[in-house]
């Protein structure tokens, strides 16, 4: 966590050594919820002075915000099947392993796992 914490004061620094007093940084809180309040206290431990403003947006309106400069840096899922993005640099931070959840009365719940093939069966919410 502070290794992960501390590459975000890395990225905050660089702005704030650029003059600005404000770091726009996007987030999806969902895959973000594991680091983001330690990046955030750390940032401002190391930056007193730079306020961070968290953007909450899609993933869409994320990558848009930082191509137009109105993000300084974000915190996104790689989708590894989308088309590369060469104009962005990434940075791993974290890796999540997909979490299936379900009701207590689901077939699914008794279960101490579930395949692939036995989830595609069902329907599902996701995040967009």
């Amino acid at each position: 966590m502070l290794q992960r914490a501390d590459e975000g004061v890395k990225k905050a620094r660089a702005v704030a050594t650029a003059g600005e007093t404000e770091l726009h940084v996007g987030a999806s809180y969902t895959p973000a919820a594991p680091i983001l309040p330690d990046i955030v206290r750390a940032c401002q431990h190391a930056l007193p002075n730079v306020h961070i403003k968290l953007h909450d947006w899609t993933h869409d309106q994320t990558l848009a915000g930082l191509r137009e400069g109105r993000l300084q840096l974000a915190f996104v899922l790689r989708v590894p099947k989308a088309p590369p993005l060469r104009d962005l640099r990434f940075e791993e931070l974290l890796r999540l392993q997909p979490q299936l959840a379900v009701a207590p009365e689901h077939p699914f719940a008794r279960r101490r796992s579930v395949s692939l093939a036995d989830a595609a069966r069902e329907p599902f919410i996701v995040l967009a």
